[in-house]
């Protein structure tokens, strides 16, 4: 997106994206325990066949289509690295080519937040509530912190100065030092 005007100046498919699935074994889908304190506002719906975003807006003919791409998305030397829900993967792209430099797989379904502490990538994953530090160049798993059932949900996140910036999926931002 061009910074200037907000016009958007390239469109990638994002490697490794479509629909979260389920498997046997995956943990169970989570919200944020604090919902009931912090609810939600009601989203605001068009009128029927008014313009919004440049879209008509109509009757829906069917189900939307479900998917999901790129999460997290962080920058380091040059290459753009990102977590994916659908593939259970983070991905390493060179931006010039959009081309996978690597990948490698996170703990459970439903990784989103990433973020660098010196060499390491952390990798959130919402549905276990927990935090996992990677060795970028093999994907081992050499770290995790475990939060309680009661503390936000991990949803986006990042690293600044030895502190852990996360927010949960209702809107809090919660900070844990690392470092």
């Amino acid at each position: 997106m061009d910074a200037k005007t907000g016009k958007t100046v390239e469109r990638h498919f994002t490697p490794g994206a479509g629909v979260i699935y389920q498997m046997v074994g995956d943990p169970q889908s989570r919200s944020s325990p604090l919902v009931k304190s912090y609810p939600r506002p009601p989203r605001p719906q068009p009128a029927k066949g008014q313009q919004v975003g440049g879209y008509q807006q109509g009757q829906v003919l069917g189900s939307l289509a479900p998917g999901t791409g790129a999460h997290g998305q962080e920058w380091r030397d040059g290459k753009l690295w990102f977590a994916v829900p659908p593939s259970r993967e983070v991905y390493q792209i060179d931006p010039k080519t959009w081309i996978v430099q690597k990948k490698f797989p996170t703990a459970a379904n439903r990784p989103h937040g990433i973020g660098w502490e010196g060499k390491y990538l952390w990798v959130t994953d919402s549905n276990l509530n927990a935090f996992f530090k990677h060795d970028p160049e093999t994907g081992e798993m050499v770290e995790k912190i475990q939060l309680a059932d009661s503390d936000p949900l991990p949803h986006g996140m990042t690293i600044r100065q030895g502190t852990m910036w996360y927010c949960d999926d209702i809107g809090l931002v919660c900070r844990l030092k690392i470092a």
